[in-house]
């Protein structure tokens, strides 16, 4: 507090010079974040396809309990191609209004609404739609020079819900752990040529079709 004059004439007034630096340091921080943001979601917005390898692995107090594996393509807005080879065979196609789920195992394909079942694999999901980071998640970048790391924690969901991308030489690793000890570890490689047939599916003569609306 400072005051002026004194007697009658004295004047006080409070110090508001913590008060506007507090204000600015949150407004700096709120751009900070903002920013951190934008440029992730630049990054990832400027794949119109993506294509690569992927690592599945379940874990539980850090011992790897089972592990699938295969490769896929992705092409915006809404095709997916996703071929797991390991340990069985699976298959799911999106064409963009459908996705497609087969397995040979079973004899069975299913078909299911795709925009519905894209939201139960938020990967996939913000790869597709790049602002759904912003979003759902707070995210913090560090500078290697040789690569860039993105941690991000999501606003909503427990503490252990998170997702780390790494972005070297155009190659993005991205790993998702969730609190339920299953850890996605996707290795993508975008821009890279997709095939359209790919999209597309039909399933194979013989098979028993599950459609869930």
């Amino acid at each position: 507090m400072r005051c002026i004059g004194s007697g009658d004439q004295l004047r006080c007034e409070r110090n508001t010079g913590r008060k506007k630096l507090m204000r600015l340091f949150v407004v700096l921080l709120v751009i900070g974040q903002a920013l951190l943001a934008k440029d992730l979601v630049d990054y990832i917005s400027q794949m119109d396809d993506a294509s690569g390898q992927f690592l599945l692995e379940t874990i539980d107090d850090g011992d790897v309990l089972s592990t699938s594996s295969g490769s896929f393509s992705l092409k915006k807005p809404n095709f997916l191609y996703w071929q797991q080879t390991l340990p069985v065979e699976r298959l799911i196609v999106g064409d963009g209004h459908w996705l497609w789920i087969d397995d040979p195992a079973l004899n069975q394909t299913q078909k299911r609404v795709y925009d519905t079942e894209m939201t139960q694999i938020p990967l996939l999901s913000w790869l597709v739609d790049s602002k759904k980071l912003e979003d759902q998640y707070v995210i913090r970048k560090e500078d290697h020079h040789t690569h860039l790391v993105f941690y991000l924690t999501h606003r909503l969901g427990p503490d252990d819900d998170s997702i780390v991308i790494t972005i070297s030489d155009g190659n993005y690793h991205i790993i998702q752990s969730d609190h339920i000890g299953i850890d996605t570890h996707l290795m993508l490689t975008f821009d890279q040529p997709t095939r359209q047939y790919e999209f597309g599916f039909i399933p194979p003569l013989g098979r028993d079709v599950i459609v869930q609306q």
